[in-house]
């Protein structure tokens, strides 16, 4: 798995297959119960965008920002 981000904003997430999505779209489908992005959660704050985590912890290794980079 890897992320395509700007700056700090992860903006596409390339899954194990080689499927790439925008995050939004990874969003949308999660939420119709099509995919789900395994070992991450998904959080829907109520005053801004959905955006998905690394399940609280003391490590930033595994963070959803940490995952390998790709252009």
């Amino acid at each position: 798995m890897g992320i395509k981000q700007e700056d700090t904003i992860v903006e596409e997430i390339q899954f194990e297959n080689g499927v790439r999505l925008l995050v939004p779209d990874a969003i949308a489908l999660q939420d119709a119960a099509a995919i789900v992005v395994t070992g991450y959660q998904l959080i829907h704050p109520k005053d801004y965008n959905a955006y998905y985590r690394a399940k609280a912890d003391f490590f930033k290794d595994n963070n959803f920002e940490s995952l390998d980079k790709y252009d």
